[in-house]
Parts: C-alpha cells; sequence; structure tokens
C-alpha cells in the first residue's frame, strides 16, 4: 500500500502524502494497492490513529487499484499527530499478513526525474488539524449510470460565515469505464457545482462506492474537505437502438427509423432526440413508450445542407424517482447527397414562350374557317338507310 504523490513529475513532493483531518470535519484520500500472491477480498484498518478521529474504508476487492479512505474527526478532538500504520487482512482463509504500507520520501533527484536517495517508512502521519470553513457533500443519485450513458453528479459546498472562495473538487478513485471529470470548481459565492460523469458500452456493471476531495485555499494556505462515500450503480441501458442509414437530398426531407428494443421496463415515456445533424438540418424530438419496437425522425434539410456522410446518434432520457437516465443509442449515418447538376439546369432553364394573342378580326376570321371546316365534313358523310 502507498499514498500517492500529487504530482508524478515530482517525487520530492510531499503534498498530501500525510493526512489532515479538520476537526469537526473529514477527508476523503486515495491509498494505492498493489497485490502480489493474494486473491479474494480483504479488509482495510488503520492502527494508532489520533484521539477522536475514526476512519471508514470499505471492503477491498482489487478490482480497483486504489481504495478511498474517509477519515473524521469529532468537533472536540484536541490537535494533535500520529504516525498510523495501514493493515489488509483477507477475509476468508489462511493467507500470512504480509502487508505493509510505505511512504517514501525523497531526498535527492537527478536528471529525467531519477531519485537517488530516498527515506522509506511505514507509516502515515495523520494529524487533527484547525476546522476548515467549509462541508462538502455528494447528492448521492438515485439512478443508476447506464452503459453509454452520462449524467451529472451534484455536490453542495456548505460555508462558514464570511468563507467565499473558490472551492475545487476532484474525484478519489477512477473507475474502469467510467470517465469522471478531473477537476470541477465551485466558483466563489456559489453553493454547489456538478460534475460531468459517462459510461461507456462495456462499463463494469456494479455498485461502486466513491468520494470526493475538495481542496481551497483559507487562512495562510490550502485545506482540505472531502464526501463522505456514496454508491454510484453502473447498470445496462434501460433501451437499445439500432439506427438505420439514411440518405436525402439537399433540399429534400427524409425519415431516420431506429429499431428499438426495451430491455428493462420503465414507466412513462421516453424523450428522443437526434443528435449530431449537421448545419441547415433540423429533427424534432419524439416521445415513446416502454415496449415500442421502432422510432421514426423527420429530418428537414435545406438546399445548403453541407453534403457527405454525418455520424448521428440518438440520446434518449427517461427519469425515474424525479432524476434522467441518459442513453447515447443507436449510431448511424445520415448521407446529404448535392442537388443533381442536370435537375438544377433544367429547374432553372425557361419554358417556351405563350402564342401571341389574336386580335379580334383574327380570332372572327379563325372561328368562320372552323365553321366552314365543320359544314364541309358533314356534307360528305354517308347517309342511312331508307325506310
Amino acid at each position: 500500500m502507498r499514498v500517492p504523490h500529487v504530482d508524478g513529475n515530482n517525487t520530492l513532493d510531499q503534498t498530501r502524502q500525510a493526512w489532515p483531518v479538520p476537526k469537526g470535519g473529514r477527508i476523503a484520500v486515495p491509498l494505492l494497492l498493489r497485490r502480489a500472491d493474494w486473491n479474494g477480498p480483504g479488509m482495510l484498518t488503520l492502527d494508532n490513529l489520533p484521539p477522536g478521529v475514526t476512519a471508514t474504508v470499505e471492503p477491498v476487492d482489487f478490482s480497483l487499484a486504489t481504495v478511498a479512505v474517509i477519515l473524521e474527526a469529532k468537533a472536540d478532538a484536541a490537535t494533535s499527530v500520529k504516525l498510523t500504520a495501514t493493515r489488509l487482512a483477507p477475509n476468508e482463509g489462511t493467507a500470512q499478513n504480509n502487508d505493509r504500507s510505505t511512504v517514501e520520501v525523497g531526498l535527492a533527484q537527478g536528471g529525467n526525474n531519477t531519485v537517488y536517495h530516498t527515506l522509506p517508512t511505514d507509516r502515515i502521519a495523520v494529524a487533527v488539524t484547525e476546522a476548515v470553513p467549509f462541508r462538502i457533500d455528494v447528492v448521492a443519485p438515485k439512478v443508476p449510470l447506464v452503459q453509454n450513458g452520462s449524467m451529472q453528479l451534484r455536490i453542495v459546498a456548505t460555508r462558514e460565515k464570511g468563507f467565499t472562495g473558490a472551492i475545487t473538487v476532484q474525484p478519489v478513485v477512477a473507475l474502469p469505464g467510467v470517465g469522471i471529470n478531473g477537476s470541477t470548481v465551485i466558483p466563489e459565492n456559489a453553493n454547489e457545482c456538478f460534475v460531468p460523469i459517462s459510461a461507456a458500452g462495456n462499463a463494469a456493471v456494479k455498485k461502486w462506492r466513491l468520494a470526493f476531495l475538495a481542496t481551497a485555499s483559507a487562512g495562510s494556505g490550502t485545506v482540505l474537505a472531502g464526501t463522505a462515500l456514496f454508491t454510484l450503480e453502473v447498470a445496462p441501458p434501460l433501451v437499445t437502438l439500432a439506427q438505420q442509414r439514411t440518405a436525402v437530398e439537399q433540399g429534400a426531407s427524409a425519415v431516420v427509423v431506429c429499431k428499438a428494443t426495451t430491455l428493462t421496463p420503465f414507466a412513462g415515456k421516453a424523450r428522443a432526440t437526434l443528435v449530431g445533424l449537421p448545419p441547415k438540418v433540423t429533427a424534432e424530438p419524439i416521445e415513446f413508450e416502454s415496449g415500442a419496437a421502432e422510432l421514426a425522425f423527420h429530418v428537414i434539410t435545406d438546399k445548403t445542407s453541407p453534403a457527405g456522410k454525418h455520424n448521428t446518434f440518438v440520446q434518449v432520457t427517461i427519469v425515474k424517482d424525479g432524476e434522467t437516465i441518459a442513453h447515447n443509442l443507436g449510431g448511424g449515418e445520415l448521407r446529404i447527397d448535392a442537388l443533381n447538376a442536370a435537375k438544377t439546369v433544367a429547374a432553372a432553364k425557361p419554358g417556351p414562350a405563350p402564342p401571341k394573342p389574336l386580335s379580334r378580326l383574327e380570332q372572327l376570321r379563325k372561328d368562320q374557317n372552323e365553321r366552314e371546316k365543320e359544314a364541309e365534313v358533314k356534307s360528305v358523310e354517308p347517309k342511312g338507310p331508307s325506310k
């Protein structure tokens, strides 16, 4: 087990190699794990913590290389420091407990960030410090993050009177197949921020336990505060879409069809939006219910819409328990063909000129000629047999 360096390119930097726990507050810190000859879950404990400090750690299953450690101090805890040892014991079996924690204090560094002399120790300095002027909490999501989906995690800051500075929040651990914004700022005088988070199509389906660490400038330097552990569930999508390729000519309209499959029934109506359309191309969002077999988007183009192949996908949002489950589904292709040049020229070429209107005298002569021709035809028609 090892406390990670904040700046991996500067191994002499000892920032956060010690853990300061504010009175009446908490911090969330990472601990790196490396396993050898060990199979199965384990339980992490911290020995010799300062009086008034408690640690919260989830069982370790080694699916992650980093574990989040939550340290909290009572409001009346005395400022103090202890050298704390970490211990990781197996939950089952008789594996020999050869675990150790290491903090390497770099003393001399040369070219290419090579450290020539270090002071290794198997203890982590944990201190009870004065209180910090803010508290940080995550509003745990009620809905899952689905594969090929996204969400916004809400983080709320509770400020002490007089503290208005900006607060930066960062995730403590990284999840496989899940992207979390590495640094999000709660602006000055603001009390919350939203952290973008997304899941790949192959993200592991599991309930994860996460935490965030916050930093801010207060007093004579940077102070730390952390969230409690919260649950983030990664789940399969509720629906899937298969988008058909579609071609349309500039200035015309077409229908983009998506075959839909409901994997988990849902209540109410879902909203689907065709995303990735080029300029001068529109398609109204549509709503559909659980079990729908097909979605059809009416796409309208302009004569100046850019011709070529355009990658599109469908964003499907489903509301559950007052929160939104967002899917990014059905990647496909919309091809816009340029207007046919021959058609364009033919449409622009003027037609034959209309005949010149006849004068009154010419019209009378024309009518007289037509009457005379009709009389001649009647005079040569054969007569019927006599009775």
